[in-house]
């Protein structure tokens, strides 16, 4: 038998992750959000990376990564490409 075939045995539900709030600030000073913090999943397999919708990647597009360090995946359908920008992410106090 060539290859594996999987099946989905039992789904988790994920409506209770742990969050946390946070701030992202860009390097013109810009804050996400303006008011309050962000909520966010916490990740045990965290890498670094913070997915963001565009609305709010648009804030950090003044320090975008060069073209060349963008991240593509490839998929069935074709490639996305990840852009990627810099900001400093701040965790408010408890």
């Amino acid at each position: 038998m060539v290859g594996r075939r999987f099946r989905t045995v039992e789904c988790w539900n994920y409506t209770n992750t742990p969050q946390i709030e946070i701030v992202l600030i860009s390097v013109d000073g810009k804050r996400l959000p303006e008011k309050g913090g962000l909520k966010v999943s916490v990740d045990t397999g965290f890498s670094g990376y913070l997915l963001l919708p565009r609305r709010y990647y648009r804030l950090f597009q003044l320090d975008e990564l060069p073209e060349q360090e963008f991240r593509v995946f490839k998929t069935l359908i074709g490639d996305i490409i990840m852009r990627g920008a810099r900001a400093i992410l701040r965790i408010p106090a408890f």
